[in-house]
């Protein structure tokens, strides 16, 4: 099938593909012709329109169109598909296809018109690796496409084709699934078989070990990007590592990140250290057992079978490793060697023979002590001849000399060195025959030393001047030193208007001034110094070497283990090669000298302390260290017992007569008692025993050891007290007061009244009754005691008068009581005072409203009593309607009003009056008839002019005081 592109020569599919993306961070490319290229193809992120037609790779079109959307739908082939690259935010992910032009190809019917479409994971073509597709048919002009099954962050490409080389024109647009993608930040960390972390955690690992590091908690990225130490490491879903230097901390980052988005780098800190490495004792063996070797015991690099010291590395599953040492001794029969090196000698006669090339001969030699001696000659041959050539600088970069041999074999050596020298001085070592670059003037010579065997022959060569070049030689103040040291850097040579560089891997250096410069390594090795310069195009470097030996360590002394009689120690070795040995100082008097621990100092007393120095003997530029220990030897050994019969504390009135003491011990033994109240018996008497602490000591021998135990009792004084009480004043008071004196017993106090506990001994505010007293001191000793607090009898009051009455008519009130005498009488009316004196027996009340009534008596110490009544007020009324009124100005009954039957207000909701023809004359709304009121109502006018005498009709509403509305009609009679 065909998509519809013949010879290329027109487009047959159009399509423009709109993504609806909300809130998204990230910006889609605008270039309208995107790169094709499958892992720089631009991806939708958010919001953005594209054009099509896009086509695949060439180097990917095979692969696509054979290996996608295989299966039962498709009915037809894929070829030149348009594809358009994505990453979902979700996992549920709905496309829709809307088909605008829809035509079958030129050389088939309409009805073979159709499209087909699929979806692929990422840039991996591979067969069955299409996510969804549909390779049928398909005339549908809306095609709905929904996925469950994708990955936020990952990036997938959607293509379509026309089927059978139909021609279509589309829109392809996304319905959700892509938009608000973030990728999550990087907070947990799992290192396998270590554990997991959270960021910015600090893990601690083996020095050389492999470690798998992966994310945790991040789903929606496509994968990870991993640095370590600010350098990237690889682009992948998890990071393998391998940690070689120690005593420094690694920092391994991750950034999770799709084709959209990245997040933020999380941390997490490896702090790597070495296995301490271990020492085997020496194996002594026999020359002839070596023939079937030996396996010294604890030793795991399996048979050993040459002498000497062996050292195995011990390899962990994950990398990590320590070494072992062991050293085998044998004695074997003595065999000399004696070497003969001849430097350009073309032969030698030995025993009548002559040699021209290298020979070896042995001879046997009998002593007296009946051991034989092999003596083997060895003769070696080394020729060099050769010169030192000079070449100007090398097209204006830099000058060289060289070395040139002459019928120089290097398969007849093993090695050779060439000591360059600048005026007879030497300067440099190399292992080759040039030497680049030459950085000042002078004569040159070269000393060249070839190696054989482990010998050697040196030949001097000719000199050669170099003219002015630009100079980096360098001098070092030292090229040994100690980790915690640092070296200065002289240029030989210093030029201001010359360029130099300065380095050193693993270094960090610092300007002096001058050409002067320091540098410092923060791990020990071996570093190469280089300095480079640039004058008039003319380059020129040098490089020097420096150790960096590592410090040694302090050798921790511990106690390993001790008797009564001796104790045992141990250190910490230093695996730093500047180790020489170890002394040991016994209470500041030296010792012995050893190579490792542990060591036993034996013959000490029972519990007898010495004091351990070790002190680490350096034999290089780093200064050795000490560290001590305290040791004690074993005193005897501890016996338990336990003193029993008497308790830690007692108060004083709870002491018996007396106590018997008595013990429990794990050991038979001799007891003794002594102390101020307890005799030879461990009799404890009430009468020896004083106030406070009293000590009860027991000697216990076991054997030769005297154990001493000892225990006390504290005897607390008891507690007394004395009180005072007042009593109730008034019947309805609760005034009664109580106060307590402690006398005796150890403060602070805590009272309690029945059951109440109270901070302050005098206590107001207390009712009549009966109350229980307990006072206890800070040391739990209480004493108790009670009393009782009495109230006066109540008097009688009462208000005399009645409690339902009319309005607005006079009522009396009276008080009634079995009081002698009063001090006073105070009336209330709705908590209003109405009368107070002691001559108010009554008062007299014309009630408005509903009211209350109450009477205060009071008498002797500011005591009174009390009683109240509520009265209620019937405000029921009738209302009374004139029937004649003469409105001609005489002040008598002008006006047409209504007055209530017992004197009550009246709320008149609305008054009407009409004439007998129905015309309404007058109107008044809400307003109140008082009794006082006498010219409210109507005037019997109407619009300002008088009406005439007759018969009017009124209607009238009245408002109760309970809501109700009562209506009145009927006839008013108006006379002049």
């Amino acid at each position: 099938m065909k998509l519809g592109f013949k010879e290329f020569n027109r487009i047959i599919i159009t399509g423009f593909l709109l993504v609806f993306m909300y809130g998204f961070a990230f910006s889609q490319g605008s270039s309208p012709q995107p790169d094709t290229i499958c892992s720089h193809a631009d991806v939708f992120c958010d919001s953005a329109s594209m054009v099509g037609p896009w086509t695949l790779p060439k180097d990917l079109i095979n692969n696509i169109t054979q290996s996608v959307c295989t299966g039962s739908t498709v009915t037809g082939n894929f070829d030149n598909q348009l594809f358009f690259p994505f990453v979902p935010s979700s996992n549920d992910v709905e496309f829709e296809i809307i088909i605008q032009n829809l035509q079958a190809d030129a050389s088939k019917p309409p009805t073979e018109a159709g499209y087909q479409w699929g979806i692929v994971d990422g840039c991996d073509f591979t067969s069955n690796n299409y996510i969804l597709c549909d390779g049928s048919k398909i005339q549908d002009p809306v095609t709905t496409i929904h996925g469950t099954n994708f990955k936020p962050g990952h990036t997938y490409y959607f293509y379509i084709d026309g089927y059978s080389g139909s021609e279509v024109t589309f829109r392809l647009r996304v319905l959700k699934g892509i938009g608000n993608l973030k990728v999550d930040h990087v907070d947990y960390f799992n290192v396998e078989g270590v554990g997991e972390y959270f960021a910015n955690d600090t893990v601690k690992v083996c020095h050389n070990g492999i470690f798998k590091i992966a994310v945790e908690g991040v789903n929606n990225a496509a994968s990870f990007i991993w640095q370590v130490d600010g350098k990237k490491e690889n682009s992948d879903t998890s990071l393998i590592y391998r940690f070689k230097n120690t005593g420094v901390v690694y920092k391994v980052e991750a950034q999770g990140y799709t084709d959209c988005a990245s997040s933020p780098f999380g941390a997490l800190y490896f702090q790597v250290d070495t296995i301490a490495d271990e020492k085997l004792k020496d194996t002594i063996v026999c020359a002839n057992d070596l023939s079937g070797g030996v396996n010294p015991y604890g030793w795991l690099g399996g048979v050993i079978n040459k002498d000497g010291i062996s050292r195995f590395k011990v390899v962990y599953p994950n990398g990590c490793y320590h070494w072992q040492q062991v050293r085998v001794i044998k004695k074997i029969e003595p065999i000399v060697s004696v070497d003969s090196v001849l430097c350009n000698s073309i032969s030698v006669v030995f025993g009548g023979e002559t040699f021209t090339r290298d020979t070896t001969k042995q001879m046997i030699y009998s002593t007296p002590i009946g051991c034989d001696s092999i003596v083997n000659y060895r003769f070696y041959f080394m020729r060099f001849n050769g010169s030192v050539s000079q070449l100007e600088c090398f097209n204006g970069t830099s000058y060289m000399i060289k070395v040139i041999p002459d019928n120089f074999n290097a398969n007849d050596f093993d090695s050779l060195k060439v000591n360059w020298l600048r005026n007879n001085l030497p300067f440099t070592e190399t292992k080759t025959f040039e030497l680049y670059p030459i950085s000042l003037t002078g004569t040159y010579s070269a000393i060249v030393t070839v190696y054989k065997n482990n010998r050697s022959c040196s030949f001097d060569l000719n000199d050669v001047i170099i003219t002015e070049i630009p100079n980096a030689a360098f001098s070092l103040n030292t090229d040994l030193i100690c980790e915690t040291d640092s070296i200065v850097l002289s240029l030989n040579n210093y030029i201001n208007n010359v360029s130099y560089n300065i380095s050193s891997p693993g270094s960090s250096s610092q300007s002096l001034g001058n050409g002067k410069y320091k540098l410092k390594w923060n791990t020990p090795g071996v570093y190469s110094v280089k300095v480079e310069t640039d004058f008039n195009g003319c380059k020129s470097d040098y490089i020097s070497q420096v150790i960096v030996k590592k410090e040694l360590d302090l050798p921790v002394v511990s106690c390993v283990k001790s008797t009564n009689t001796s104790v045992e120690f141990d250190w910490i070795d230093s695996d730093s090669d500047c180790l020489e040995e170890y002394e040991v100082w016994i209470n500041g008097a030296f010792y012995k000298k050893l190579n490792s621990g542990p060591e036993a100092i034996t013959g000490l007393n029972y519990g007898e302390e010495v004091k351990i120095t070790v002190k680490a003997i350096s034999d290089c530029v780093c200064p050795g260290k000490i560290d001590s220990a305290v040791c004690k030897a074993l005193p005897c050994p501890e016996r338990k017992l336990e003193i029993t019969g008497i308790p830690k504390q007692i108060c004083e009135d709870q002491l018996p007569d007396y106590f018997q003491l008595g013990y429990k011990s794990d050991t038979a033994g001799t007891p003794a008692w002594s102390g101020s109240a307890v005799d030879n018996g461990g009799k404890l008497s009430k009468s020896k025993l004083k106030i406070g602490e009293n000590f009860v000591y027991l000697e216990y021998r076991i054997g030769e050891c005297i154990y001493n135990f000892d225990t006390s009792i504290t005897v607390f004084p008891s507690v007394k007290f004395d009180f005072s009480i007042t009593d109730i004043s008034c019947y309805d008071s609760s005034d009664g007061s109580f106060s307590l004196n402690p006398v005796q017993g150890s403060p602070d106090f805590t009272l309690t009244l029945n059951g109440k506990s109270y901070s302050d001994f005098k206590i107001n505010g207390l009712a009549s009754g009966n109350y229980n007293v307990e006072l206890k001191d800070s040391k739990g000793c209480t004493a108790k005691s009670s009393f009782s607090l009495i109230k006066p009898d109540k008097l009688f009051v009462e208000i005399n008068g009645e409690d339902k009455v009319n309005f607005n008519q006079a009522y009396t009130y009276f008080v009634e009581s079995d009081f002698d005498e009063v001090d006073s009488i105070t009336w209330y009316l709705n908590d209003s005072i109405i009368c107070s004196n002691r001559f108010c027996d009554s008062v007299k009340i014309i009630p408005a409203d509903d009211f209350n009534l109450c009477v205060e008596l009071f008498y002797g110490q500011d005591c009174k009593v009390e009683d109240c009544i509520d009265v209620r007020v019937n405000k029921d009324f009738d209302v009374y309607v004139p029937n004649v009124f003469t409105p001609n100005f005489d002040s008598v009954n002008d006006f047409f009003r209504i007055k209530s039957t017992n004197g009550v207000e009246v709320n008149v909701k609305t008054m009407q009056i009409f004439d007998r023809w129905g015309e309404l004359l007058y109107k008044k709304d809400n307003f109140v008839y008082g009794n006082n009121e006498e010219y409210v109502g109507w005037d019997g006018r109407f619009h300002e002019k008088l009406s005439p005498p007759g018969v009017y009709v009124y209607y009238i509403e009245i408002l109760k005081e309970n809501g109700d509305i009562t209506r009145l009609a009927g006839d008013i009679t108006l006379l002049r």
